[in-house]
C-alpha cells in the first residue's frame, strides 16, 4: 500500500490509477486515511459490482456455513437412474 495526499492524487490522478493496478493507494487528507484506490483492470464491470456489494458477501458467508456435499455424493446424484424396464432388459 502506498500513501498519497489528496492534493497529489488530484495532480497525478492518471499516475495514481496506473499505480493502483499494482498496489493499493491510500489517499490521505490532513494525514488521515480518506479513501483507497484499488485497480480492477481486467475484471468485468459485473464482477467489480459484486466485489463491492456487501449483500453479496453476506450471502457468500451464509453459504459457507451451510452443510457441504461431497463430490462423490454429488456425482452419484447426477448419474442417470435406470428404469425397472431397462434393468429387466439388461438381464
Amino acid at each position: 500500500m502506498r500513501l498519497v495526499s489528496v492534493r497529489d492524487a488530484k495532480t497525478h490522478l492518471s499516475a495514481c490509477l496506473d499505480s493502483s493496478q499494482k498496489e493499493g493507494i491510500v489517499v490521505t487528507h490532513h494525514g488521515k486515511p480518506r479513501s483507497v484506490v484499488i485497480g480492477v483492470e481486467g475484471y468485468d464491470l459485473g464482477d467489480v459490482m459484486l466485489m463491492l456489494n456487501p449483500d453479496f458477501w453476506k450471502m457468500i458467508e451464509s453459504r459457507r456455513k451451510q452443510r457441504r456435499t461431497s463430490i462423490e455424493d454429488f456425482e452419484r446424484e447426477l448419474r442417470p437412474r435406470r428404469s425397472r424396464r431397462a434393468k429387466k432388459l439388461a438381464r
